[in-house]
């Protein structure tokens, strides 16, 4: 019996680089490479995205100009044929055997419909971590504690079987982050199941500067900003909020200094500096959107 077909929908704007990272890894897979394709879709970059595609026979480049990853998803799915969706981003590294994991996660005798795995950060290792590497390495992207405790998965690591894809419906084009929670909500109220796939890991290098970790956590503020009355409006019961207090930060502040990672008293004044300065952000940008102002691209 052959091995289902596998999509693999890329969405990127820009990072040239670390999509042909990203595209390297894909091209690798233990699953048979006549039974997966990988689609990149293009978000409207101004780099020159499509002569990286071109380096990986046999992948697809597709163009979405409409802004928003979602919206890049969606036309990768249109454009797609395989009977599993797989998601990743083009800022992550998928592991030699995380198609076949996620497959294998899908058709396990625990049913799911949809299934997501482990977003690894990692940091580079020729350099001084800033406060920002370690925030990321700390917190970064629990997506275990997401599915298992919140039914929530990133789309930076999911696998989802088109028919199930299909009863829950499309990615909202609207939001610009979060939308993969919005779609999480959707799914399970249509009777679909998430579960977790431990060994479909994909890596995600950190991110090491403050202009890079202000524009994600602005972004995610505009997602959360579109969320939250979605969710309280259709899925009250949901017990979702987004924490922004000041007492909240601190207390992730103190129940992390004594990960592994924070081995000294530099790394854990680093890593609360960050804390802080993403509620700070938070804050300010929860404002800004609430006077009306746009979402950002991040």
């Amino acid at each position: 019996m052959q091995p289902p077909f596998v999509s693999v929908i890329v969405p990127v704007f820009n990072d040239s680089e670390k999509l042909g990272i990203c595209l390297s890894a894909l091209a690798q897979q233990s699953h048979p490479t006549d039974r997966y394709e990988v689609v990149v879709v293009d978000n409207g970059s101004s780099e020159d995205v499509r002569s990286v595609v071109a380096r990986f026979p046999g992948f697809r480049y597709e163009h979405e100009g409409r802004i928003g990853s979602y919206a890049a998803r969606n036309k990768g799915i249109e454009a797609s044929k395989g009977e599993i969706l797989a998601f990743t981003d083009s800022d992550c590294r998928p592991g030699t055997d995380w198609i076949a994991a996620g497959v294998e996660a899908l058709d396990a005798p625990s049913g799911f419909d949809a299934v997501g795995g482990p977003i690894r950060m990692v940091a580079p290792e020729d350099r001084r971590l800033t406060a920002f590497d370690l925030h990321d390495l700390v917190w970064g992207m629990p997506q275990r504690i997401y599915i298992e405790r919140f039914g929530l998965s990133a789309t930076g690591n999911l696998f989802v079987r088109r028919s199930s894809f299909e009863k829950a419906g499309s990615f909202d084009p609207e939001f610009r982050s979060c939308g993969d929670c919005e779609w999480c909500f959707r799914m399970r109220a249509s009777g679909l199941r998430l579960g977790y796939a431990p060994d479909a890991w994909v890596l995600h290098s950190t991110r090491s500067s403050l202009s890079s970790f202000v524009r994600r956590r602005r972004r995610i503020s505009g997602g959360y900003h579109l969320l939250t009355p979605l969710v309280a409006s259709r899925y009250p019961d949901s017990g979702f909020e987004v924490p922004r207090s000041a007492s909240t930060s601190i207390g992730r502040i103190r129940n992390n200094l004594g990960h592994p990672v924070l081995d000294t008293r530099g790394r854990k004044a680093r890593f609360a500096l960050a804390e802080l300065l993403l509620y700070v952000v938070t804050t300010l940008e929860a404002w800004r959107l609430r006077l009306g102002g746009e979402p950002s691209r991040g």
